[in-house]
């Protein structure tokens, strides 16, 4: 998963552990400025190999709450995300809470250097190797310093086709051990996961909500017709211009109908009493 902010662009990498699910670094949940401003301005992105869409419209994260600094500890993040379309099409990876016994593993990222606009994923092999000192949030490989760099934060690192670690800030030769956070990303998951949706079935009767899911309905349509004449190998465009979504245009449609009317009558009104004086 490339997770992109609305007007910086790409800021970070996750993994998808579960249906509606993201692993992320904590760090990364942060600097978008906050988890508030995360949920209204991240944007996820994936697809394979290439860039492909965007899968699904994040509704909430949670930061681990043992998250410190200095020194670097439990630097996870889980983010919740509404499925779109595109989003079917996508299967989580292997996460068991097990150490795999092979050594070789592989770092997914969407940045082949830094600095540099992600187009491809790419991969790299590292092999395990014990931390010293020995640190159980962390796990290490057998390299220099500069193994990963800083655009790998939150990439997914791999062990024995079992997700094992994400790449923290800074990069270097050490990865944030996600064995170590197993029970916590499950367990808030389960709540998160089971947070009451009744409203839905209220909304449902309501028609104003029903009115603003048919303009959601044709916002997306809009965004598929538009994606199928550009879906290719390639990611389109990471200019972050802005586009105005269909549901906006359609509702001020609706506003400018009303004024519109709301003059008319008055004007009617005002014309009709003054020829009757």
């Amino acid at each position: 998963v490339l997770i992109s902010q609305l007007e910086e662009g790409p800021k970070c990498g996750g993994v998808l552990v579960a249906e509606r699910f993201i692993v992320t670094s904590a760090t990364c949940v942060l600097d978008f400025g906050g988890i508030k401003k995360f949920l209204e301005e991240a944007v996820l992105y994936g697809g394979g190999t290439s860039l492909l869409f965007d899968f699904g419209d994040v509704v909430d994260a949670v930061i681990h709450p043992q998250y410190t600094v200095n020194p670097m500890a439990y630097d996870v993040a889980l983010v919740k995300y509404n499925v779109q379309e595109n989003g079917l099409h996508l299967k989580p990876v292997v996460f068991n809470g097990s150490l795999s016994e092979e050594t070789a593993c592989v770092m997914s990222s969407w940045w082949l250097t830094a600095d540099q606009r992600p187009e491809r994923l790419v991969w790299m092999t590292v092999s395990l190797t014990p931390c010293s000192p020995p640190d159980p949030n962390l796990i290490c490989f057998t390299n220099d310093n500069n193994l990963f760099h800083k655009d790998d934060l939150g990439s997914p690192v791999v062990c024995g086709g079992v997700l094992t670690g994400l790449v923290p800030r800074g990069g270097g030769s050490r990865a944030i051990n996600l064995i170590s956070d197993y029970m916590w990303i499950t367990d808030t998951m389960k709540e998160m996961a089971t947070i009451q949706v009744n409203t839905n079935s209220t909304a449902d009767q309501d028609p104003n909500v029903y009115f603003l899911q048919i303009l959601e309905k044709l916002n997306l349509l809009s965004d598929a017709k538009s994606d199928s004449n550009q879906f290719g190998d390639h990611l389109t465009n990471w200019n972050n211009q802005i586009v105005v979504p269909l549901s906006y245009v359609l509702f001020a449609m609706v506003i400018f109908f009303f004024v519109l009317l709301f003059f008319i009558i008055l004007f009617t009104v005002v014309l009709v009493y003054y020829s009757r004086k």
